[in-house]
């Protein structure tokens, strides 16, 4: 995940996890399961290392503080970093720092899969501005940050509807050409982890 931007607009999205990705003047965040790993770019901002820390924190939290988490400054050892991203680039080779006014689509959508009709149907239900208040426990709802879709599964749920919660999801992910590594988090109501509802407006 890619962190870019200043205190009004911090953006995180999804990127390859190969070297060429990172830039000398951002931060970027690696989930390796049980070892969270930040990037820090030599002239990277505050607030995206802070953006950074808040994000691998609430992921930290939803593995029950399992994960372990590093820090890494520049072109430091890090042999499952360097390992995943295919190799550790010479310093010349680390891309320079971009602008952080580049603007990215990362519009937060809300979709709602129920099958109160008799079949299953999957209806988009907010954009840009999604609120708690959108979700219904009696059906499931596919949440897009960008980085992470979240399958959120109601406690009226059907059985239908439970069984195909994260297949949809992904399917959604195919749909939209998202690359396979987005991550793809099951959702139960009452046990919602921090991240999720820091999702919301």
């Amino acid at each position: 995940m890619h962190f870019k931007g200043n205190k009004e607009n911090c953006r995180v999205t999804e990127v390859e996890p190969k070297w060429k990705s990172l830039n000398s003047g951002d931060v970027f965040l690696l989930d390796n399961g049980l070892e969270l790993i930040i990037w820090n770019g030599p002239t990277a901002g505050i607030h995206e290392k802070r953006k950074a820390q808040a994000l691998t924190e609430a992921l930290r939290d939803e593995c029950n503080g399992k994960p372990v988490v590093k820090i890494l400054d520049g072109l430091e050892d890090h042999d499952s970093f360097w390992k995943t991203l295919g190799g550790k680039p010479k310093k010349e080779e680390i891309a320079p720092a971009t602008p952080d006014d580049i603007k990215v689509d990362n519009t937060k959508i809300l979709f709602q899969l129920s099958d109160s009709t008799g079949s299953l149907k999957i209806t988009e239900v907010a954009k840009g501005t999604v609120k708690k208040t959108n979700l219904k426990s009696e059906d499931v709802f596919i949440l897009d940050i960008g980085h992470t879709v979240y399958a959120w599964i109601g406690t009226k749920t059907s059985k239908k509807e439970r069984a195909n919660a994260i297949k949809y999801a992904t399917d959604y992910l195919k749909e939209k050409g998202r690359p396979a590594y987005t991550p793809v988090s099951r959702v139960l109501e009452g046990a919602e982890p921090p991240a999720f509802f820091k999702a919301f407006d």
